[in-house]
């Protein structure tokens, strides 16, 4: 296993990669005196976080590790990829898009469960009542990257 942590945007981000070179985890961490690795795939996904933060990178095709997860979380983490950049749609719609609509609860456990940040891009699921829900970076961290997003394709358009 090979671990990064770096200083990106005000936080701290760490990036582990396997040894099969997938992503298991890329997230915040508050643990930046551990052991670090020096591996391409981290820094390129530091690279990328980078540009993504600067409104310069959109999408992510980084190869995931998802072997720890249920296959219905799979399922639930691989529809994330499907949502457009500057765009939120809410748990009941990814319900609907996997075939489960009563699954809404199931289906926000496994976006809360998301073992990769920006990458899979689960601060795009909203709760459909308002507001924009929990995240495991927080909500002012949520909202930051909603309006990024938002203040890039204004910018584009």
């Amino acid at each position: 296993m090979y671990r990064g942590v770096r200083k990106i945007h005000g936080r701290w981000w760490c990036v582990e990669v396997n040894d099969e070179e997938k992503l298991v985890r890329v997230g915040l961490t508050h643990e930046v005196s551990s052991p670090l690795s020096k591996h391409s795939l981290i820094d390129q996904v530091f690279q990328a976080l980078e540009k993504y933060f600067q409104g310069q990178r959109e999408n992510f095709d980084f190869p995931l590790s998802l072997e720890l997860q249920t296959p219905f979380q799979r399922e639930v983490l691989e529809t994330l990829r499907e949502i457009p950049y500057g765009q939120t749609v809410s748990y009941q719609d990814i319900a609907g898009r996997i075939g489960r609509p009563k699954a809404v609860r199931a289906v926000g456990s496994a976006v809360g469960r998301n073992p990769f940040l920006i990458i899979l891009p689960c601060h795009r699921v909203l709760p459909k009542s308002g507001g924009y829900g929990k995240y495991r970076g927080g909500e002012a961290l949520k909202e930051a990257l909603i309006k990024l997003e938002a203040g890039v394709k204004s910018r584009g358009s």
